[in-house]
C-alpha cells in the first residue's frame, strides 16, 4: 500500500511538471498531449485568447462576495458561499500566487474547455488548475468547483467512513492491490483514487468488462493517472480505504448534466443534454 500511495503521488507530481514548462523558451503554446481524447463535436463558442483567459481567472479569484460572482463563475456541484469562502481562503491556505500560465484547450465530457494553471510563490504547494467553460449563453466562465475540487462529501470522511456514497473529483491511476471482497482479480479492476489536498489515498474496484472499466482503461492507455470525477460506495461493516467505483461520472473535473459513462461511444448522450 505504500508503494502505491508513493507511486501515485510521483505520478500527480509528474502531470504537474509537465505543465510547469517555461513559455518564453518558445513562441509556440504547448497543448496538454491528453486534451485531445475526447473533444466536442464542434466548436460553437469563439476560444479565449491567452490575455483574455489569464485576466479572466485574475478578476475571479479576487472575488470575494456573492454579488461579485455574477455570470462569470460556474456554479455546478458546489454553492455561492461555498464558492467565496474557497476564494477567501485561497492565500491563507496556499500563500501568495506567483504566476498564472495558460495551457489553453482541454476539451473533455463533449464541451469546450479552456485551461489556465496557478502556481503559488511556495513551490511545495501543488499547482491548481482554472477550467474555463462557456455557458448557454457564450459567456466564459470559471468552473469553482473543478477549481476547488469539489467533493459531494468530506474527503476524509470518505476515507474513514465504513458505509459511504460520494462523488470524488480525484486523480485516477492503476493499481493492483486486491483485498477483503474484492480479493478476486478475475472479478474486479483495481484504481488508485488520490485527493489533491489528502495523502490519504483509497483503492478504488470496479467489475471487469463493465462500462466504468472500459473508459478508464481506455483514458488511461495514452497517461499514466487522469482527473476524472468518480462515483464511488463503501459498504463495508468497519471502515477500510477500499471502496467500488460505481460511476465514472466525468473526464477531468467540470460536471454536466450526463454522466460520462451513459454517453455514447461517439461523445454524444443518450439524452439530452445541456453542459
Amino acid at each position: 500500500m505504500a508503494v502505491g500511495v508513493i507511486a501515485v503521488f510521483g505520478l500527480i507530481g509528474g502531470t504537474y511538471i509537465g505543465l510547469t514548462r517555461d513559455r518564453s523558451s518558445s513562441a509556440a503554446v504547448w497543448r496538454d498531449p491528453n486534451a485531445q481524447l475526447f473533444t466536442p463535436r464542434e466548436q460553437a463558442v469563439t476560444p479565449l485568447s491567452e490575455d483574455q483567459a489569464l485576466a479572466l481567472v485574475r478578476k475571479v479569484l479576487a472575488m470575494r462576495s456573492p454579488a461579485e460572482l455574477n455570470d462569470l463563475v460556474r456554479l455546478r456541484d458546489i454553492s455561492a458561499s461555498e464558492a467565496v469562502q474557497f476564494l477567501t481562503e485561497l492565500e491563507q491556505k496556499r500563500g501568495k500566487v506567483s504566476r498564472l500560465d495558460w495551457i489553453g484547450n482541454m476539451d473533455a465530457n463533449g464541451i469546450q474547455i479552456e485551461a489556465v494553471e496557478i502556481f503559488f510563490e511556495n513551490e511545495t504547494v501543488r499547482p491548481l488548475r482554472a477550467l474555463l467553460t462557456p455557458n448557454s449563453q457564450s459567456v466564459w466562465q470559471v468552473d469553482l468547483a473543478a477549481l476547488s475540487a469539489a467533493c459531494s462529501k468530506p474527503w476524509d470522511k470518505v476515507v474513514s467512513e465504513a458505509k459511504i456514497q460520494a462523488d470524488l473529483r480525484v486523480f485516477v491511476a492503476q493499481d493492483n492491490y486486491y483485498n477483503g471482497r474484492f480479493l478476486s482479480e478475475r472479478e474486479w479492476a483495481a484504481y488508485t483514487l488520490a485527493s489533491p489536498d489528502s495523502d490519504s489515498t483509497l483503492i478504488g474496484y470496479c467489475q471487469r468488462g463493465s462500462e466504468t472499466q472500459r473508459i478508464l482503461n481506455a483514458s488511461l492507455k495514452s497517461s499514466r493517472a487522469i482527473r476524472a470525477i468518480v462515483r464511488v460506495r463503501k459498504n463495508d461493516p468497519t471502515p477500510t480505504r477500499l471502496c467500488e467505483i460505481i460511476s465514472f461520472l466525468a473526464e477531468d473535473w467540470i460536471m454536466t448534466d450526463t454522466v460520462f459513462d451513459e454517453r455514447q461511444p461517439d461523445g454524444s448522450s443518450k439524452v439530452g443534454e445541456k453542459p
